[in-house]
């Protein structure tokens, strides 16, 4: 019985403290922590992120082809929106991304966009 408790104790803290790697971002749902963002969904399946943004007055949905070009780092290459009066993108421009620090609820990232290096936080929700 005490074996049986040690092995169901080892178990729960061992799978229990696992925390996120790379790995578990390349695909999901997820939130901008930025308050300013709030109302924006990010999709992200193998090959593509969807933003939909329901932000009253500024409601959008931006296509990106998602490509990985390491573990941590990837590109999203602007396909399409339905709100293109907002877009400062062209077909194809692309983003360059970095997750930089995973976080207990998602991560840290850096993007490179137009000479500039903003940086965010995704929460993941799915």
């Amino acid at each position: 019985m005490k074996l049986l408790q040690i092995a169901t104790l080892i178990f729960l803290l061992t799978n229990c403290s696992q925390g996120y790697n790379c790995e578990d971002f390349k695909t999901g749902t997820y939130k901008f922590a930025e308050p300013e963002f709030s109302e924006v969904t990010v999709t992200r399946s193998a090959s593509e992120q969807i933003e939909t943004s329901t932000k009253a007055g500024e409601e959008y949905r931006d296509v990106y082809e998602i490509l990985w070009n390491g573990t941590c780092s990837y590109q999203l290459v602007f396909k399409s929106t339905d709100n293109i009066d907002r877009m400062p993108f062209s077909k194809f421009d692309t983003i360059s991304a970095s997750i930089i620090e995973i976080v207990e609820d998602g991560y840290i990232y850096e993007t490179e966009i137009f000479n500039q290096r903003p940086r965010g936080h995704f929460i993941k929700v799915d």
